[in-house]
């Protein structure tokens, strides 16, 4: 399932950038949404920043046979980041432990020109390759991608007012 969101955010891009690069308005925008990140691996490719990092997100529970699978009651799983400074750009693929050939989820966040504005737009692909139930936790993750996404827009607009 595609996804696509868009937020305005007053402030000129340079600014709306920087501030997303902030280690505290990282951590911040992790515990809005109710998770904890460990940056694991950090290193320098063709002018761009490539981070590993591991995320949990604390609350709400897996279902029960999501949490077997993967051994934990929670949420967790590394994501890969490549972030082009110059471009403003994010791409990154996040990996399930033990389902990563099952899930597959990647995109791109970007911040950029909007009048006299920045617009932040996320963009990406959530694929479930289980049968029957594969469509209705795409549509859940989607979800949650989206609430969260707009968590992060509305922080970034408070902390620049």
């Amino acid at each position: 399932m595609k996804f696509s969101h868009q937020h305005v955010i007053p402030g000129n891009p340079t600014d709306v950038w920087n501030l997303t690069a902030d280690p505290q308005f990282t951590k911040e925008s992790y515990a809005k949404a109710n998770a904890t990140h460990e940056l694991i691996r950090t290193e320098q490719k063709n002018g761009k920043i490539v981070n590993r990092i591991r995320v949990t997100v604390n609350a709400p529970k897996l279902p029960s046979f999501v949490a077997k699978i993967t051994g934990s009651p929670y949420l967790s799983y590394e994501q890969i980041e490549t972030i082009d400074a110059q471009k403003r750009t994010n791409d990154w693929v996040i990996l399930i432990p033990k389902l990563e050939k099952k899930v597959k989820a990647s995109g791109r966040f970007t911040i950029a020109e909007h009048g006299s504005q920045s617009k932040r737009l996320i963009e990406g692909e959530v694929k479930v390759l289980i049968p029957l139930i594969g469509g209705k936790i795409e549509k859940h993750i989607s979800k949650q991608l989206e609430e969260s996404q707009k968590e992060i827009s509305n922080l970034l607009i408070e902390r620049l007012s």
